[in-house]
């Protein structure tokens, strides 16, 4: 009987899919640009009731823990690949807080008998592919499979948001995803074996990028690895870890037929660990090389700005070795910057405290030092009265440097909308930058996409709360699709 109803719910749906609109990520309804909910719902494919208790869902769900959540379910997107549709769609919009990128988007497109989740970076690590499926295939897809597509979609955002709000379930379903998954052998399953062998296939694709690339981005890299670049040593490093390894590791499981793939997945864990600790001591070791010829201070900038290219991600997913070097690292940190630099006279200079350095420093310097974009340390030497000025930038900032005079103090202050869009025409949004430190003023206008009309059940879509606007969040391509 299921079946059969199924059946008749795809045919349903394939005959009506005709004269249907095509949508693309521009023309999807935003519901925060008509009315800020947070569905968008243009075909009348779930009911009201339920797009106003999702809203609601929502609405608190944003409201105590900033996360946003966009559920869109649309009849047909014409050829384009829901899994990277959902991607583009995210992107597009900005869903989740930009400083968090703590979004999520639902998307279900009823032609392809699709769902599909896009995850923010910033809640990959809570929820995982695996959680995503997970969530898809046990809440979501027996009840799609029915025609049930409004309690479907319903019962996902009720396992999300409980997900997101209680630690204790979310790390319950997480260890049961686990031990689902580890269950399932290689040698037991052939599925997993292919996913094990297409794991396997996309790291060696992925070593093979980056040493391809290595020459064309060394044009790119800082002085200390160009210096020290060693074309043989690439190549051993690259080919024992990043090929040989996982390669072994492969013909093990073959030979052996003990490796599961949680196994797999943990071994391969290990090997980046190497990997970046590696590469940490060596880029360490070509700037010490380099501070030989440079004041501390000049080398403590170059420890800073090399710490900040990605070196934060390290320390998330690999907290036992780098919250111990960090601590080190600080120490050392600490003594680069306070080490008294020598004046021409020989003798050792002395640090002078904020306050009064604020006299050797440009008005633009001192704002810096305000905004916390920049710090200045100023020494001198009493008794020839020679002065030197050292810059620290904190490459964390949010403020950018100014076109007009180059410090580090320009900032959007304003982001409105000029002229409304229209069901007939789009809108016109503008976006303003203003310097902190000289008042330069920077104007960017952009487009905004013209409403579309929905049905009157869709509409229900745009009620709810939780303000007007996405925050500006980004993905990866995180996230999972289930079909049904």
């Amino acid at each position: 009987m299921t079946k059969l109803i199924a059946l008749f719910t795809f045919l349903f749906i394939s005959i009506a899919a005709f004269g249907q609109t095509v949508y693309t990520v521009e023309t999807i309804p935003d519901p925060k640009q008509t009315g800020g909910g947070y569905v968008s719902n243009p075909d009348g494919v779930i009911d009201a009731s339920t797009v106003q208790n999702i809203n609601a869902v929502l609405a608190g769900l944003e409201d105590s823990t900033t996360i946003q959540v966009a559920v869109v379910v649309v009849n047909s997107i014409g050829d384009e690949v829901p899994g990277d549709f959902r991607t583009k769609l995210f992107r597009y919009w900005g869903i989740g807080q930009e400083d968090n990128n703590n979004g999520l988007l639902i998307l279900l497109v009823m032609d392809q008998r699709r769902m599909e989740f896009e995850v923010g970076y910033g809640l990959e690590g809570i929820l995982t592919d695996i959680m995503c499926v997970r969530i898809q295939q046990t809440y979501m897809v027996p009840l799609a499979k029915e025609g049930r597509m409004s309690e479907a979609v319903l019962a996902g955002v009720m396992q999300v948001n409980q997900i997101l709000t209680d630690p204790q379930y979310r790390d319950e379903v997480y260890a049961d995803s686990l031990n689902n998954a580890s269950n399932n052998a290689w040698w037991k399953d052939p599925v997993s074996g292919m996913g094990l062998g297409v794991i396997g296939g996309i790291y060696a694709l992925i070593a093979y990028a980056i040493f391809a690339n290595r020459k064309s981005s060394l044009k790119k890299a800082p002085g200390y690895v160009k210096n020290n670049y060693s074309d043989a040593y690439t190549k051993t490093k690259f080919g024992l870890l990043n090929i040989g390894a996982p390669a072994g590791l492969l013909a093990w499981q073959e030979i052996e037929g003990s490796l599961r793939i949680f196994e797999f997945a943990a071994i391969l864990y290990g090997i980046f660990l190497i990997i970046l600790l590696e590469k940490r001591f060596r880029l360490n070791k070509y700037i010490l090389k380099e501070g030989n010829t440079l004041e501390p201070q000049e080398t403590y900038n170059l420890f800073s700005k090399s710490h900040s290219n990605g070196w934060l991600a390290a320390t998330i997913f690999f907290p036992l070795p780098f919250v111990l070097y960090n601590l080190f690292n600080k120490g050392r940190m600490n003594k680069l910057r306070n080490t008294p630099p020598i004046a021409d006279s020989g003798k050792a200079m002395v640090k002078m405290d904020e306050k009064d350095d604020d006299g050797f420093l440009k008005a633009f310097q001192i704002k810096e030092e305000e905004l916390r974009s920049v710090d200045y340390d100023v020494w001198i030497e009493n008794a020839t009265h020679q002065v030197k000025i050292y810059r620290f930038e904190n490459y964390n900032s949010r403020y950018k440097p100014c076109p007009n005079c180059q410090s580090i103090t320009f900032l959007m202050t304003k982001n409105e909308t000029l002229v409304s869009p229209s069901y007939t025409s789009s809108g016109t949004g503008q976006k303003t930058y203003t310097c902190k430190a000289c008042n330069h003023i920077k104007k960017e206008t952009y487009t905004i996409a013209k409403l579309t009309k929905s049905s009157s059940s869709g509409s229900g879509g745009s009620g709810g709360g939780g303000g007007s606007s996405w925050g500006g969040g980004s993905s990866g391509g995180g996230g999972g699709g289930s079909s049904w």
